[in-house]
């Protein structure tokens, strides 16, 4: 049986449509001043209405967006290093925290307009002291989690298919943080800062078996980047419930 707010919902949709019908249909009336007049306010009416829908829509979705942005930039000043694990100028947040439940919540793409806008954020309040190319580097890295976990998840929004994404998200964030460690990072900060011979010996003295680049990225950067995945994911997994009926006004599996 129908709801009577139901009924009233649908009965308003479908008002516009029948007077426009019998003022259209009308012979006596399609001459008759009054009745244009009539017919022309309930068009203007309900496109206008339309429109402001339309638009109050994409402004609430931009609105989301930027504010999860906020959230993610800040949460990236909060840096702590897993010195068992990599050496100390590897430094983990929870950013991606925020970015995979927008993600989720949003879709893939607003998780990549928030993953960029995170970083922009951060190069104007805090600069870039690697000639902008880490914060590419992580735009890259952050876009290689949550881009698969999102697809997932938008695939068919439950529980179990949000758990795969993580996973996914997880080894593709260790793969492609490997080879962007292997082939520009380390290269990189070797050329700026610390020479490559002190960085492998930084991580031989936590990881023995250590003696090179490829060495380094398998058993320091990869583990490093497989926490990172995994504490963002369980994270995002606890709560993403009670912030996506904040973020989407409803409740989710």
């Amino acid at each position: 049986m129908r709801k009577d707010g139901e009924f009233n919902g649908r009965r308003q949709e479908c008002f516009p449509y029948v007077v426009n019908l019998i003022l259209s249909e009308s012979p006596m009336m399609e001459h008759h001043g009054t009745f244009l007049v009539i017919q022309r306010c309930l068009q203007v009416r309900y496109y206008r209405k339309g429109i402001f829908m339309k638009y109050a829509k994409k402004i609430n979705y931009i609105a989301k967006i930027a504010v999860l942005s906020a959230i993610a930039m800040v949460l990236m000043l909060f840096e702590m290093p897993l010195a068992f694990i990599a050496p100390t100028f590897y430094e983990m947040d929870f950013s991606e925290v925020v970015v995979l439940i927008g993600s989720f919540a949003l879709g893939p793409v607003a998780g990549v307009v928030i993953e960029l806008i995170k970083n922009l954020l951060n190069i104007l309040l805090t600069g870039s002291s690697t000639a902008y190319v880490g914060e590419f580097a992580n735009f890259v890295t952050g876009c290689s989690y949550v881009l698969p976990a999102a697809l997932f998840y938008a695939h068919r929004k439950t529980k179990k298919n949000a758990v795969i994404g993580i996973i996914v998200g997880t080894l593709s964030l260790a793969i492609v943080g490997g080879m962007i460690n292997y082939f520009i990072m380390v290269p990189m900060y070797a050329k700026l800062y610390i020479p490559m011979e002190t960085i492998i010996g930084m991580a031989s003295a936590i990881i023995p078996a250590v003696d090179s680049l490829f060495k380094m990225i398998l058993f320091c950067v990869v583990p490093f980047n497989l926490i990172k995945g995994i504490l963002c994911g369980t994270i995002t997994f606890l709560v993403y419930k009670k912030i996506a009926v904040l973020l989407k006004g409803k409740q989710t599996e």
